[in-house]
Formats: structure tokens, sequence, C-alpha cells
């Protein structure tokens, strides 16, 4: 599987969101959300697939935020990312040959979209 059917939106102007405290500057590059919908994927290869990558030991260039969860339709993912440069070679260098080696069955359905505003307060 390779993320290549990635809807994505057209691109909009950069803006910088530097409004106060909690917002994070988006001015050269434009990060992105990605937003994941796996209907295949268990709970457990989803904790499988955490302990291969060691998303969370060996944080990937541009991670922002990660929030996964399930739902009566499957598993979702909702992620922040510095670019769509950094989200898809984390893909191509990190997710994938972990997916691959676990065996981890079917295709996501991925959309991805420019990010206007960042706020994280409690991060």
């Amino acid at each position: 599987m390779l993320l290549s059917s990635v809807a994505r939106s057209p691109p909009r102007s950069a803006a910088n969101v530097r409004r106060g405290e909690g917002y994070v500057a988006l001015e050269d590059e434009m990060a992105i959300v990605m937003r994941m919908h796996w209907p295949e994927v268990s709970r457990e290869q989803y904790e499988s697939a955490r302990r291969e990558v060691k998303w969370e030991e060996d944080t990937p260039q541009g991670a922002k935020f990660h929030v996964a969860w399930m739902s009566g339709d499957g598993f979702h993912v909702l992620d922040v990312w510095q670019s769509a440069a950094d989200f898809d070679r984390f893909v191509s260098d990190r997710l994938m040959p972990a997916v691959k080696k676990l065996g981890i069955q079917g295709e996501p359905r991925v959309e991805i979209d420019e990010a206007i505003a960042i706020f994280a307060p409690d991060v």
C-alpha cells in the first residue's frame, strides 16, 4: 500500500497565525492536517505498529500532533504535520515498512488539508 491516492485540497496562501499563547506560526511551509480512516485495522494492530515504528520515542521530523481512536466504523487517526513532505517521508521510510512487516491488510482512506491555524493550549 502506498498512500498515493491521498486526497489533497488545493493549496491555500500561507498565513502567519501567531496570535497569542498556544498558537503556532505557519509562515514558510504550511502545516497539514491528515485524517485517516482504516476500517480493517484493529486496536491490537495499531499498538503493534506503535511498538514497531516507535514514533513516540523517536519523534519523526515535522510531527506536531497525533490522536488515534476506534469507533463503530473502524480505526481513525488525526495528525498535524509541519509539512506534507514530512508526512510523506514518515509514511515511506517508517510507517509502510512496519505495516508490511506486521501484515496489516486493507487500504486507508486519507485526506490531507493545509492547516490555517493550530491551537494547542494544553499540550
